[in-house]
């Protein structure tokens, strides 16, 4: 497929009604909608919405679950308005400080968050058209009635290829969320790098979209691709293993995008080997697999194909670690340490490693810094932050903020998140080479090592594990299994047992709030959290 001649995401949408009118995108709550459907959808919102004063470069938030709809507000930058997904997950605050920010004409919202949106509205005065996705409600359109009278041809847009796209906001994990300008060519190379090079998707896929969309890798690194694709999507409101099994086993899905815990979760399930066995390619991305879930998973889905992505909101696609990449890893144990890695990066991405700035690195780290990226996917800036544009975009590179290092066969090894980095006595110490090591240890299901405060080594190395079922493992045998393949520095001081461990609506886990439970034990706890209640 030649993906530049789309030109721009609404171009997508026309091509689609042109080409597969009748065929069926997406099946939603049981309901399926055509390609065609789905483009006079987006047409009927983007008249109702200029009817009602929203103009080209206007900005349009949606607060929701996965639904098709969002098919509706992403083919809206045809006119040239800016889709906004709004995170479900954030608080409140966070939610009013983006609206803030973002400031958007009108605001779709699900029946969940309606009485949120009320709540905050006396602050949303720059909002003038309040959408109820359900209702009715008082003070708020019914989409349905927005919609029904409005016309579905084609309205005046945009230049094809101009302009944002649409922005997607952070995580905010390290401060306020930033609001990320994507533009359509960003979005449209982007997705043929995903589908060409890394392979995730075949023409013919019945795909299951699970992924939140108000993130990147639900929407515009999955999604989006499989519907320029032409592929059947079935979309999935959030993630349930009994439901992901559940449509597997109804649709005959060939491919889906998680992350590892998801996948974990999944192949623990009853019969998860006669519901998934259709399944044909899981494209994960967030962290590295461990090859202990890996191998499991290859033995439950057999016949399985799995490929790793490695991006950011800011940068999109970065590296991937490919089909023969997996296979060669577990042919042999020397070959198994690409499980660690990232692959290599993209045919038009370069990746460059600063290691000005690393010091007091140990021998397993050698070469390793901070990662620039130089790529036509990168974003176009951030929403109303040009100074931390070019803070981040300075010399046509973008900073990540990811440590990493290659090997001498060009892949890439992300060691972690340089915010993430532990000083303990003067030592740096990164908690994914920690996590690698106690993810091997078999009782062990889940892990995230993270730091607390410390009087006398100024942070200290504390790790939180999910035990499996059964197990009876201890903190000092944990512990002792560490010092058998690290640094005696490096190793936890202290390890937590969690029925759970807090993650984000992308499966990430949440090592601030782990920080924030346990900082203030400090004083009273200094070898020993594993008795601590999580507040």
């Amino acid at each position: 497929m030649e993906w530049l001649e789309f030109q721009s995401v609404g171009r997508v949408f026309r091509q689609n009604a042109d080409l597969r009118n009748d065929e069926t995108a997406f099946i939603f709550g049981g309901v399926s909608t055509s390609f065609g459907e789905v483009n006079r959808r987006t047409n009927r919102l983007s008249h109702s919405l200029a009817a009602a004063g929203v103009r080209p470069g206007d900005n349009v938030g949606m607060l929701s679950h996965n639904r098709v709809e969002f098919f509706d507000l992403i083919g809206i930058s045809k006119s040239g308005m800016v889709p906004v997904p709004l995170n479900w997950r954030f608080t409140p605050g966070e939610l009013l400080a983006v609206l803030e920010d973002s400031r958007p004409k009108a605001l779709l919202v699900e029946e969940e968050f309606v009485s949120i949106i009320e709540q905050l509205r006396p602050q949303l005065d720059f909002v003038e058209l309040f959408i109820a996705l359900e209702g009715p409600h008082d003070g708020w359109t019914s989409y349905a009635k927005l919609t029904e009278d409005a016309p579905d041809h084609e309205p005046e847009g945009w230049p094809d290829g101009e302009g944002v796209a649409c922005i997607v906001y952070t995580s905010g994990t390290t401060g306020m969320p930033k609001g990320v300008m994507l533009g359509h060519q960003q979005l449209i190379v982007n997705a043929g790098l995903l589908v060409d090079e890394a392979g995730i998707l075949k023409a013919g896929d019945v795909v299951l979209a699970v992924m939140p969309f108000f993130h990147v890798g639900g929407l515009w690194y999955y999604a989006f691709p499989a519907f320029a694709l032409g592929c059947k999507t079935i979309i999935l409101s959030n993630f349930d293993p009994e439901l992901v099994l559940d449509a597997m086993a109804q649709h005959k899905v060939t491919s889906t995008h998680i992350v590892p815990t998801m996948l974990a979760a999944l192949i623990e399930m009853p019969d998860a080997e006669i519901r998934a066995n259709s399944l044909k390619r899981v494209f994960y991305a967030g962290s590295p697999i461990p090859p202990t879930v890996l191998r499991q998973a290859l033995n439950t889905l057999n016949g399985c194909d799995f490929i790793q992505g490695f991006g950011s909101t800011e940068a999109a696609g970065i590296s991937f670690l490919s089909v023969a990449d997996h296979r060669l890893a577990l042919s042999g144990t020397e070959h198994e340490k690409l499980l660690l890695s990232c692959g290599r990066p993209f045919s038009t991405t370069v990746v460059r490693v600063d290691t000005s700035s690393m010091d007091n690195l140990d021998a397993s780290a050698v070469g390793a810094g901070e990662l620039y990226v130089h790529s036509p996917n990168v974003m176009l800036g951030y929403w109303q932050k040009p100074e931390l544009t070019h803070e981040i975009m300075a010399d046509d590179l973008l900073r990540t903020g990811d440590i990493g290092r290659f090997d001498d066969q060009g892949y890439l090894y992300l060691i972690d998140r340089k915010n993430n980095m532990i000083v303990t006595g003067g030592e740096n110490v990164f908690p994914f080479e920690v996590e690698q090591v106690l993810s091997e240890y078999p009782e062990v299901l889940e892990v995230a090592v993270f730091s607390i405060p410390d009087d006398h080594w100024v942070e200290k190395v504390v790790a939180a594990v999910v035990m499996r079922a059964g197990a009876t493992a201890t903190e000092s045998a944990l512990i002792a299994a560490t010092r058998k393949h690290l640094a005696s520095y490096k190793c936890p001081k202290a390890v937590i047992f969690l029925d759970t461990l807090p993650k984000s609506a992308v499966g990430k886990v949440q090592k601030n709030e782990l920080k924030d439970m346990f900082s203030a034990y400090r004083s009273t706890f200094q070898t020993n959290l594993s008795s601590v209640e999580v507040p």
